[in-house]
């Protein structure tokens, strides 16, 4: 998986519902763009390479920087940790306490050590988008609640891509 430079935005419709997602990249001089990004998202995934840990001090400010914006208040965070194929990986636990996760409680985060690389711990992924982010795609109204479901596995279908994942991977969680 090449590191995004700049930013990629991927454009979903399906009925009345649009899901917009941002790749950003994490180079200094992209952070600065963070926030004007996130506004008024229903969700954020923050990837870090848990093998470089060099960086994970650096990583954990940029993260708690970012989330101390008022006007990211309340946002749902997946802290993905890439590159646990490599020996010197953190894992999750390690994660957590390395970026200072439990500190965060004015919302809803979730983390995982995954491998794009071997497609490792993906489905955990897979599960938390189902059981922690699935809600934000959910309507009152019961004649979009179709709809809303297929929104949501198109959603899940791009963060699959984004992370270098085929979709037959997961055929069931698949746009139908």
């Amino acid at each position: 998986m090449i590191p995004t430079v700049g930013f990629n935005m991927r454009k979903v419709t399906k009925g009345n519902v649009t899901i917009k997602i941002w790749d950003i990249g994490g180079q200094p001089r992209f952070r600065s763009m963070w926030e004007r990004y996130c506004r008024g998202v229903n969700a954020i995934v923050y990837m870090i390479d848990a093998a470089d840990r060099e960086k994970i001090e650096a990583s954990r400010n940029e993260l708690h920087n970012l989330l101390d914006k008022p006007q990211l208040q309340g946002i749902p965070v997946l802290v993905l940790g890439n590159k646990r194929d490599l020996p010197n990986a953190l894992d999750e636990k390690q994660l957590i306490e390395k970026m200072n996760l439990s500190a965060i409680q004015d919302r809803e985060i979730c983390c995982y050590s995954i491998s794009c690389k071997e497609k490792d711990n993906i489905a955990c992924v897979i599960d938390c988008g189902i059981s922690h982010f699935s809600g934000l795609f959910n309507t009152q109204n019961p004649e979009e609640a179709e709809t809303s479901s297929d929104v949501f596995q198109s959603f899940l279908a791009i963060i699959l891509e984004l992370l270098s994942v085929p979709l037959k991977y997961f055929p069931e969680h698949g746009p139908s």
